[in-house]
């Protein structure tokens, strides 16, 4: 510590960037929204089952839907981050 303090231009560890922190921010709730999105189907397919009222239309459309889901999420991963491919590789690695 008072090496720190001799010295006047030592700069701190990590500074605070308010703007990055607040893309950082925006970028988890647009993918907490997706996902919310994509997870949907599966969770009315779950209601449906446990009430034993799946149709082939309801699995129909909550397929649809996951489908929907599955490409926003992909489309997001490439525009929200600078390192799609490895982006990417996480978001397979999730849906395995």
């Amino acid at each position: 510590m008072y090496f720190l303090r001799q010295q006047h231009r030592v700069k701190p560890f990590a500074t605070i960037n308010i703007s990055r922190n607040l893309r950082v921010l925006y970028n988890i709730m647009i993918n907490v929204v997706i996902m919310s999105v994509a997870g949907a189907p599966s969770f009315v397919i779950t209601i449906c089952i446990l009430a034993g009222q799946v149709t082939d239309e309801t699995v129909i459309y909550c397929n649809l839907f996951t489908l929907i889901g599955v490409v926003l999420i992909t489309i997001t991963s490439f525009f929200l981050t600078k390192n799609a491919k490895k982006s990417f590789v996480n978001l397979i690695q999730c849906l395995k």
